[in-house]
């Protein structure tokens, strides 16, 4: 996260592209990420369930 000068709060986001041949890999890499703390509010990756694009 970064701290503006009004002392707002921008949360850091992580896009994970890659080639639908790496699936096997990224998969384990977005569990890792969710295993430190990182959430669906701060991961997108389209081939993931749950870390896409949101229907609403």
């Amino acid at each position: 996260m970064e701290k503006r000068e009004d002392k707002e709060m921008i949360k850091s986001k992580i896009f994970i592209s890659h080639s639908s041949e790496d699936l096997k890999y990224v998969e384990p890499f977005v569990e890792l990420l969710a295993d430190i703390g990182l959430t669906n509010e701060n991961i997108f990756c389209s081939s993931v369930p749950d870390y896409a694009i949101p229907i609403n």
